[in-house]
């Protein structure tokens, strides 16, 4: 909701002089008025409001508009309260503690009167409608005016009047209204026409920064975990041994590797809830975890008592498993009296140290505080209140909080996704709350305030609410705009909370605008009729931020970052530091023989990841919404930056030069450069002016030192970003869409014995045939994991397809591609969306997947235009029950079932089981504990599958009782697939034990795949990442000019599976530049100098720019990357958003040009390993000279035979080496090259190397 042209006309002119609005009611000049009682509250920290309402019956109305958009104190004297402001106590105590009052004339008069109100603390008066008060309350009309006359001009409350009436109806020369004397008047005759409110207005709240230091009370946060605390308690370490506790007694590495993941995600947490939260909420939160785990594992030391593989439904009598009492033993456990100690010591903690609950971040402050006053103002008519977070663990620690400072109202709930859920104050053990749960007493207002990150699944199911607060910093414009529509329309608002710096308020402008954008696509405008920035965006205070956590720089007043000599009238800023350290470093000698740059790293540090886009809650399903053309995932991570700077070494600074952490890089960089020259200053280096001391003529910088790039920069982290259209040497398929011509030509290839094919819009590897390699791709069998090798057609199918066939056989792959890496809700929710809208064009990779007839010729393929429109034309789902007996002609084992409640995950049916749903539930019935104990802590086993963990009682009892229960086994998920076919079957991939449920038909549906169909789709995504990159390889083998085997480049791109490559590649490169420095520079004589010249030339930095400058990392994977956050940084061709880069180490970088050139020495020779570096733009010798001859091509391994008794050969025994004193030279030699298995060519090599074994000898 924007305000309109006519509302701003009235802000503008009263925030400069007192007004009188005519026009009609309906027109918003209330919601105008609104809006500046906000801005003169924030302006005057002092000031009061004063709202005239004439007749009690209005004020409620004015209230709730009022407190809809102000976060202070409101007070209304409505008609059910308007006898206790009779009440001088009530009176004064409400005023005392209100910043805005909404009052009737009458009322107004007797705080005036008491002495309750004065015209000094009011600092802006509202008169609702000046007419009807003048005609109601004449005298107090009067006595207002009169008295607002006698005030000092400067002291004077602004006066915002409104009427209904028109100007020419007002009479205003013959009126005897006093107050018209008092205001300037204008009139809006014909206002814009307004729709009703779609959303929500969007209010930015700002917060001071309040330097904290907890280095006293807790040190470093992960040493406070680990003992460095006052009871030297590791709670790492009890943490680690609660969850052992609670394993059941397992004891395999997986479960081992899982504890310490758990463990060092606890200690992260723990470190950024710290930071961005502050100390009480660091304690609370270590509280919280450890007290779950304890409750967890005692009550794991029930579960144990309990058979629970033994529980089988099918088979189990009526009778449930007998309850089991405390773990009594358990108790008495080491592990847990120390936890409890310690748990009593945090909370002792938690209220006396800084002071308890101010102890934390002024930002988590600014949100209690908006929390309070609209739980204050709303208590009257039961508001609701969410707050959304960015990390999942901070949701319940800020929950407690504000259950913590507003002990009077109802504890908050919070939601952590996957649904879980809490209540603050109360124990969530064993998953029994849930977040359904969570979700119906919020929406009924038992538990009003709800604390949650960007859930997807669980937001439609809560109702709008009247405050939405975004506490983190957001930097996807869909995310705050889904955040603004969580808010209702008509009587809600969206606050956003920003620090109050230059920089936030530049940040959220930008923000705003895409937003804005966004909602006008929304709303079908085509962009057209954009909102507007309503609210006066600017720094209301000045800071020294200098000394604040993450701010520093020449904002308003001196800082530290400023350095001023009054003599000399010479100042270094941050904005000059840079070139002050520059205009030194010239002076140094130049770089023939040393490096005289400085070296700036600059180091990203990750604090936010946007959302993957099928989590994306988006509450519309118009085509722009989807619409991915415009996708930048960079600009939806958050970064913070810092600096190091090392100097050149002839300076004798031997440290780094580090900085905090900052909102920007430049910043980080100039706050580095600052920091080197206020050194250089107490070193001497420079005078007063800051110029060089070390040239006589301070001016004069010779040229010859003089070097274009004179600073080095590198990061140390880049993005790998993920596979385009030119990487894989194609054509985009959007391309397609924007010819002349209504038909496209594609090729298509087959995949030998797979019922698909790939349809690609150029030939692939540039048309070329030769390497066998190229078409064979490997896959596996999804349930029992074996590597396969499928052939892909040599030579394609040119096909011509006329465009309405082409977005078919795209809708398709983008609905089968959906379907394998996300289940079935995203593939059924998108199928009638805009195709060429639905996917970026940064992740169009230039081929689909379509069906194909299966044939006898492998190079003879077609598209299955059947099987295509019979999947596009039916329901990918349809309702389980009734049971079809062959639905299709389709046996049982070839279904499909997918659970209405959790459509992510797919089950292949086993079979249809005797039992029925109404059996289970007379069970559950007959006996109260049927379904906690037996049903709940069943486990499923090989033959014994339980109920879904899914389905609730009150679900159970609904369902049809003459239903069968179907026997299902889980398909497990396709990414471990990708990375074991990537490794080759090296190491074995163990599903485990499938889960294997009962699956209740009326709540389950049937995909319209069948089994060996959708089974076949799986397959296809460990193929497609295979073929992606062998297109990537093969390009880049294109641009370098020589073709090896992919295996190695393939070994060379994969990280850390490159290692070994690497360590060629760096001795090959040692190898070169020690041979370039020998043969070009001969003015160098000392080995020394040699050797540091020889580290400078290949050192990180250099050989990550030259990867970066021929876009090697592009070709970069990572495989633990994908499998911990799955298609998130890979995803086949034309779906979704562009995925998110891979965050690499400047190192990964600069060893993948190592690795790389080890792979050409590897593949082709050391010719090969030449002409790559001469690709990256390194000088290489092209004809080295060792003794005139060249040396390394000639010293390949060749076999030598083994021989009982050898011989000194003719070529050496010929050989007179008397005069050297050595009779038994050539034996010697002979003997070490046999051992070698080294023929050299060039004898005299081997000569050496003799004489100096002699000499040792």
């Amino acid at each position: 909701m924007s305000l309109g042209e006519h509302q701003k006309e009235m802000l503008a002119l009263a925030r400069q002089q007192n007004v009188l609005v005519s026009g009609k009611s309906g027109i918003g000049k209330t919601f105008a008025a609104a809006f500046l009682i906000r801005e003169t509250l924030l302006n005057d920290a002092e000031g009061k409001a004063l709202v005239l309402v004439s007749g009690a019956a209005k004020t409620t109305e004015v209230f709730n508009l009022v407190t809809r958009l102000c976060s202070a104190k409101v007070v209304v004297a409505s008609e059910s309260s308007e006898h206790l402001w009779r009440d001088a106590s009530y009176s004064k105590r409400e005023c005392a503690h209100a910043r805005v009052l909404c009052v009737s004339p009458a009322i107004a008069s007797n705080l005036f009167h008491l002495g309750h109100l004065s015209y000094a603390n009011v600092a802006l008066i509202v008169v609702e409608d000046t007419e009807e008060m003048f005609t109601t309350a004449a005298t107090f009309t009067a006595t207002l005016a009169s008295k607002y006359t006698k005030q000092p001009r400067h002291t004077r409350p602004k006066l915002f009047a409104m009427v209904s009436k028109t100007l020419s109806e007002l009479d205003l020369p013959t009126s005897s209204n006093p107050l018209y004397p008092l205001v300037s008047a204008f009139c809006i005759t014909q206002p814009t026409f307004r729709k009703r409110a779609t959303i929500a207005p969007i209010i930015v709240e700002t917060f001071q920064y309040e330097a904290t230091n907890y280095t006293g009370t807790v040190g470093h946060p992960v040493e406070f975990l680990r003992g460095a605390n006052a009871l030297h308690c590791n709670a790492e370490a009890l943490l680690a041994s609660l969850l052992a506790l609670g394993s059941n007694g397992s004891t395999n590495s997986q479960y081992d590797v899982m504890i310490e993941s758990r463990c060092k995600q606890f200690a992260d947490a723990a470190e950024t809830v710290l930071e961005q939260l502050g100390l009480w909420c660091f304690l609370k939160y270590i509280e919280l975890e450890l007290r779950h785990e304890l409750d967890e594992a005692l009550l794991s030391q029930n579960d144990r008592r309990l058979d629970a593989h033994s529980i089988n439904l099918l088979t189990t009598s009526d009778e449930a498993p007998s309850v089991i009492s405390a773990a009594s033993d358990m108790s008495d456990h080491a592990d847990v009296k120390s936890t409890r100690s310690f748990l009593d010591w945090i909370v002792t903690q938690q209220q006396t140290e800084h002071g308890g609950l101010q102890a934390t971040h002024s930002r988590l402050k600014k949100a209690a505080d908006l929390v309070g006053a609209y739980m204050e103002n709303a208590a009257s008519h039961g508001g609701r209140c969410w707050i959304f977070m960015q990390r999942r663990a901070h949701t319940r620690v800020v929950a407690e909080y504000m259950t913590a400072c507003f002990p009077s109202y109802p504890p908050c709930c919070s939601l952590q996704g996957g649904s879980q859920a809490s209540i603050a104050g109360e124990a969530a053990t064993n998953g029994a709350l849930k977040a359904v749960d969570v979700e119906g007493r919020f929406n009924d207002g038992r538990n009003p305030v709800l604390v949650s990150t960007a859930l997807s699944t669980e937001v439609d199911q809560i109702a709008l609410c009247g405050l939405v607060i975004s506490m983190d910093e957001v930097v996807d414009p869909h995310k705050l705009l889904d955040f603004r529509q969580r808010a209702h329309p008509d009587h809600g608002v969206f606050k956003y909370i920003i620090a109050d710096t230059p920089l936030d308020f530049e940040k959220y402008r930008a923000l705003f605008t895409k937003m804005a954008t966004l909602l006008s696509l929304d709303n079908g405008n085509g962009g057209n009729d954009q909102e507007t920035l309503d609210q006066a965006v600017m720094p209301r205070l000045k800071q020294r931020y200098g000394s604040h956590h993450h701010h520093h720089g020449g904002h308003g007043g001196r800082t530290k970052y400023e350095l001023y000599h009054a003599d000399v009238k010479a100042k270094m800023t941050l904005d000059n530091s840079i070139a002050l350290l520059t205009a030194f470093c010239h002076t140094l000698p130049g770089i023939k023989i040393y490096d005289n740059r400085p070296l700036y790293v600059i180091k990203r540090h990750l604090v936010g990841r946007h959302h993957d886009s099928q989590k994306r809650f988006r509450s519309t399903s118009t085509t722009t919404s989807n619409n991915y053309d415009d996708d930048d995932a960079d600009n939806h991570r958050k970064f913070l930056y810092s600096a190091s700077l090392k100097l050149p070494s002839m300076l004798r600074v031997k440290h780094v030069l580090l900085t905090p952490k900052v909102v920007s890089a430049k910043q980080a960089k100039c706050m580095a450069a600052y920091k080197a020259v206020e050194l250089l200053l107490k070193r001497g280096f420079l005078d007063r002016s800051f110029k060089s001391k070390l040239l006589v003529n301070r001016n004069f910088i010779p040229q010859e030192s003089v070097d274009e790039d004179m600073e080095l920069e590198t990061q140390n982290s880049y993005d790998i970003p993920a596979a385009t259209a030119v990487e894989m040497g194609l054509a985009p398929i959007k391309s397609k869409f924007t010819q002349d011509t209504d038909q496209a030509v594609m090729y298509l290839y087959g995949l030998g014995g797979m019922p698909y094919g790939i349809l690609c819009t150029e030939p692939l590897y540039g048309g070329k045939t030769n390497g066998s390699w190229r078409f064979e791709l490997k896959t596996s069998h999804v349930m029992t994991p074996a590597v396969q090798s499928v052939h892909m057609s040599t030579h394609p199918k040119q096909v011509t397809l006329p465009r309405a066939e082409l977005v078919l056989a795209l809708q398709f792959h983008v609905m089968l591609m959906r379907l394998i890496c996300y289940g079935v809700d995203a593939a059924a929710n998108h199928r009638d969306d805009d195709v060429e809208a639905a996917f970026s064009s940064k992740n169009d990779k230039g081929y689909i997947v379509v069906p194909v007839l299966l044939g006898g010729d492998e190079e003879r393929v077609d598209i299955d235009w059947a099987v295509l429109h019979n999947l596009m034309q039916t329901a990918l789902l349809r309702p389980a029950w009734p049971l079809p007996t062959t639905p299709h002609g389709l046996a049982i084992d070839e279904w499909i079932f997918v659970s209405n409640r959790r459509r992510d995950v797919a089950y292949v049916v086993q079979g249809i089981t005797p039992v029925l749903v109404g059996d289970v539930a007379r069970r559950v019935v007959a006996n109260n504990q049927y379904w906690s104990y037996t049903i709940q802590r069943a486990k499923s086993a090989p033959g014994v599958p339980i109920l879904g963990r899914w389905y609730t009682k009150d679900a159970l009892l609904k369902s049809t009782p003459e239903q069968p229960l179907v026997h299902g086994i889980e398909i497990p998920a396709a990414v471990p697939l990708i990375r074991y076919v990537l490794e080759q079957g090296t190491s074995p991939l163990e599903y485990g034990h499938l889960k294997e449920r009962l699956l209740i038909p009326d709540q389950t549906s049937i995909l319209s795949l069948r089994k060996s169909q959708y089974f076949e789709a799986i397959r296809l995504l460990p193929l497609l990442f295979e073929f992606e990159r062998k297109c990537q390889l093969s390009t880049l083998m294109f641009a370098v000019g020589r073709d090896i085997h992919v295996k190695y480049l393939e070994q060379a791109t994969t990280k850390p599976a490159y290692e070994r490559l690497e360590m060629l590649g760096d001795c090959f490169l040692k190898l070169e530049s020690t041979w370039w420095l020998y043969q070009n520079r001969p003015d160098v004589k000392s080995e020394g100098t040699l050797s540091m010249l020889r580290g400078d030339m290949i050192r990180n930095d250099r050989l990550c720019k030259l990867s970066m400058d021929k876009m090697l990392h592009h070709y970069m994977i990572y495989p633990a990357d994908f499998e911990q956050r799955p298609f998130r940084t890979w995803i086949p061709s034309c779906m979704g958003r562009t995925p998110d880069a891979v965050i690499a180490h400047l190192k990964w970088i600069a060893d993948v040009l190592e690795s790389t050139c080890g792979a050409y020495i590897e593949g082709a020779g050391e010719v090969a390993g030449r002409a790559f570096l001469e690709w990256t733009g390194c000088s290489v010798c092209e004809t080295p000279q060792v003794y005139n001859r060249t040396y390394f091509p000639h010293c390949l391994p060749q076999p030598v035979p083994a021989q009982v008794d050898p011989e000194t050969p003719r070529d050496l025994a010929t050989w007179d080496l008397t005069h050297l004193g050595y009779d038994d030279i050539p034996e010697r030699m002979y003997l070490l090259q046999t051992s070698l298995k080294y023929n050299f060519k060039d004898k005299r090599l081997l000569l050496v190397i003799s004489s100096y074994l002699y000499d040792i000898h």
